[in-house]
Formats: structure tokens, sequence, C-alpha cells
């Protein structure tokens, strides 16, 4: 019994000194990846910038019903003349699918009097649509003739216009490129200046700084002007890209002995 207590007692204590072993070597490996390489390393940040010009715009299109006395001749009149704007804009090209509501409500008037339960005097009725106009880089006066043939026929509110660009991952990616060559520009002055070599880019990341944006606004009533102009304008894409690149080895001793790599 008692050898047989020490045999077991031995088998332990080998199995965790294998398991500490390997504690340590996951350790030191974490470390080289984590710490050691980081210290031997360029960071720099590269900018692209590209301008384009947007392609499509997305305008909201109200029609709104103002204190009507019956709830459904509200809702009637506002569809007889929501009808009226989408064939108005069709004419112009505006495919049918591009249209979408986005609002539609009714909402009653009430007047409160003493301790009276309320009373309702008058209904108002809403309904927006959301068009979207598309090519107004080829046809710079469309969007303007949207909202105007629009108001025409009794659209009263315009609550927004957004510019969007159909091609915007092509942008996106020609900022990409130059913010990679930039960085590297910067790398290859930073290392010569420091009197050492580059190796491999050994990690990047990419930080996306969005245009502020353009040709928002709106306005209310029925009376516009008989030539609307509504310009897009130019947008920019800027894009940052933070890339490291390994050092060479031979340059620092103490890196080369934590390298392990003498070449």
């Amino acid at each position: 019994m008692p050898t047989e207590t020490c045999c077991r007692g031995h088998k332990w204590i080998m199995v965790l000194a294998i398991v500490c072993l390997t504690a340590i070597v996951l350790v030191a490996i974490v470390r080289d990846r984590i710490v050691t390489q980081n210290n031997w390393t360029v960071q720099v940040t590269g900018t692209g910038e590209v301008n384009y010009e947007p392609d499509t715009a997305s305008v909201s299109l109200g029609v709104s019903i103002m204190n009507e006395k019956n709830a459904s001749k509200a809702i009637a009149d506002m569809s007889v003349i929501t009808k009226k704007v989408i064939e108005a804009v069709t004419k112009l090209g505006i495919a049918t699918e591009n249209f979408q509501t986005t609002n539609f409500n009714l909402n009653p008037h009430y007047v409160y009097q003493d301790n009276n339960n309320p009373t309702v005097t008058g209904y108002d009725a809403e309904q927006t649509l959301l068009i979207k106009i598309e090519s107004i880089d080829q046809n710079k006066e469309l969007l303007g003739k949207v909202i105007e043939a629009a108001s025409l026929v009794g659209a009263n509110k315009v609550q927004g216009i957004d510019f969007t660009y159909s091609k915007i991952e092509e942008v996106k990616q020609a900022a990409r490129i130059l913010a990679l060559t930039d960085a590297r520009t910067k790398a290859s002055s930073t290392a010569q200046a420091a009197g050492v070599k580059l190796s491999k880019v050994v990690g990047w990341w990419e930080n996306m700084v969005y245009p502020e944006a353009l040709g928002k606004g709106g306005f209310g009533g029925s009376d516009v002007a008989a030539t609307i102009t509504v310009p897009s304008g130019q947008q920019k894409m800027k894009i940052e890209m933070n890339v490291s690149y390994l050092i060479k080895p031979g340059y620092f001793k103490s890196f080369d002995r934590e390298r392990g790599d003498n070449k």
C-alpha cells in the first residue's frame, strides 16, 4: 500500500509539472506575439480622400389636410391629392417602385371645456411619400421638377432630401487604396529617418470619416416658385488606414536576440 500511494503521488507531481510547463510555454508565446512584436514595429496612419458627386436623391413629400370636420373626408381628400402627386411625378420618368409611404396619420382635434368630456372639432390627415430620384448627376433639374410638379397638384410639405451615390463602394475602395499608399510613404520616410528597414505588414485597421450630410432641409406650404433649383454639390469620402510594419532584423542586437533571427 505505501508503495502504491507513493507511485500515485509521483504521477500527480508529473502531471502538475507538465501542466505548469505548458502554461509557461503558452505565456511565452502570447508575450512574443502581443508584446515583443509590437515593440519592433513602425506604426503610421495614412489618409485617403476622394471627392464624388451624388447621383441619387431621396425626397420626402407630404400631403396634409387640416381640421376637416369628418375623418373619412379628411382621409379621402388626402388620398386624392396623394394619387395626383404620384401621377404627376411618374410623368417625369420616375418609376412607381421608387415611391414609398413612410408616414400615414389621422389625428383628431379636441376641445376641453370645464369638467366636461373633450369634444372632437375636426381631424388632421397626413401622408408622406419617400421618392427615389436617380441619375440626378445627368439631369440636374430633375429633382426641382419633381418638387414643383408635386406642389402644383397639392403636396404642401417637403420634409427632407438625402443625396447618395450608387457606386459608393467603389469610392470607398479608391479612398482605401490612397490611404494605404499614403501610409506606405510615411512608413518609408519614418524608417529612413530612424535608420532601419521595414519588413512585412503585421496589422492594419480602418477608420472611415463620414462626410457631413449635405442637401438636408425642408419647407412647408404650397406656394412654390415656378423654377426650383436644388444643387446636390460634391461630397468627400475620407478613410484613415492605421498600418503596422515590422522592422527587418539586423538593426538592433536586442531585437535580433528576442527574435532569434540574425539574418
